[in-house]
């Protein structure tokens, strides 16, 4: 993939500002950086508070922010959110510096458990959960291959550079946590880095994978909530649908598609996303979030079983399920709940309508084979 060269030399930057971009996926403009200094490049494989945050297209470099030692990235809701409000310095390395590092770091794939999911279904409670587990770091929501769905797009999951590139920034995200002694991993993806499972298999098939998901209209009511209701029917943020266009073939080209439709969509495209990792041959854990509200402690200890991970904390694990996961964010429960998404008859109609015309596959009540139930 990379060219190697015998002169590589990082680059650290002060942060002079951080602009205001919301929840806006990672990228190198989420800072204004003052003047660069050099620094050697294995300084992100000896530091912990070195954490990669984003790729930087442009310089084909590797993007780490440095935080303190009290920012614990592991117990963050979302973990690019704190990078980026923690971050003191900027350090960049080239893309082959940081393949290096990733081949040498010596962390096992088989130890690596990747959560995807249609968002809004527990997979950040699930998440906090791990971290009750002994020598597991719990990332939720590491952000870089949230970057790189949105910059390949389907068309660019057939690459092979591009797989060593996600192959890469995976084993980077565990390596900080790796030096403060964890053994285990548990990556939680923004649902649309589902498109990547199929990827994922051929770059790092030793990794275990589990899917989390929910039936569809109570699914549909939460997401509206998070995209900030409003009028269901009207048309939807364009770029939104432009990303969306990008990685769910239901979507592409199209313009002036309402929200309701794009939600729907959203859906459809992690659902047949994880039928793909299934037909592939993946083993894919795959759990509901109505199980996993119903008997939580059954469900998660399931899953931590099929990852392969330790015995938990059970006062921190009990502690973990009784609280609002998002609580902090902008996604908690109490912010969310102020929102109300009202579908009507007509509604329910419109959706039946376009989940048959847009799924062949799927239906309201799909329960996908091998999906864990509690005893």
């Amino acid at each position: 993939m990379f060219e190697p060269t015998f002169l590589m030399q990082g680059r650290v930057f002060p942060i002079v500002d951080k602009p205001d971009v919301g929840q806006r996926w990672v990228r190198i403009d989420d800072f204004v950086l003052g003047e660069a200094q050099p620094i050697d490049v294995d300084v992100v494989a000896r530091s912990p508070r070195l954490s990669l945050y984003c790729i930087d297209f442009e310089d084909q470099t590797a993007v780490f922010v440095e935080t303190p030692d009290d920012a614990s990235l592991c117990d963050a809701v979302f973990m690019f959110e704190v990078q980026r409000s923690a971050a003191q310095r900027v350090v960049k390395i080239p893309l082959e510096a940081m393949h290096r590092i990733a081949s040498q770091a010596a962390i096992q794939p088989d130890h690596i458990a990747l959560i995807y999911s249609v968002g809004r279904c527990g997979s950040t409670m699930l998440s906090k959960a791990f971290g009750a587990f002994d020598g597991v770091a719990s990332l939720s929501e590491p952000d870089v291959m949230t970057q790189l769905i949105w910059l390949w797009g389907r068309s660019g999951l057939d690459k092979p550079e591009n797989e060593q590139l996600l192959r890469d920034c995976t084993i980077m995200q565990c390596l900080p946590t790796k030096l403060t002694g964890s053994t285990h991993w548990a990556l939680k993806f923004r649902s649309y880095v589902t498109i990547m499972g199929s990827m994922y298999g051929r770059c790092l098939p030793e990794a275990r994978s589990v899917f989390l998901y929910r039936s569809l209209i109570p699914w549909l009511r939460s997401y509206i909530r998070m995209l900030g209701g409003g009028d269901i029917h009207a048309p939807c943020n364009p770029e939104y649908l432009s990303f969306m266009g990008s990685i769910v073939p239901q979507l592409s080209g199209r313009t002036e598609v309402p929200l309701l439709e794009v939600a729907l969509c959203a859906w459809i495209g992690s659902m047949e996303a994880a039928i793909e990792m299934q037909r592939s041959g993946r083993q894919l854990f795959c759990m509901r979030y109505e199980e996993l509200a119903k008997e939580p402690i059954e469900s998660i200890t399931a899953v931590a079983r099929f990852c392969g991970f330790g015995k938990p904390n059970m006062e921190s694990l009990a502690r973990s399920v009784r609280q609002d996961s998002q609580e902090g964010s902008t996604l908690s429960r109490d912010t969310l709940g102020e929102i109300k998404v009202s579908l009507e008859a007509a509604d329910m109609e419109d959706i039946s309508r376009m989940l048959a015309m847009h799924s062949s596959l799927i239906s309201e009540a799909t329960v996908l084979p091998g999906t864990f139930f509690p005893s």
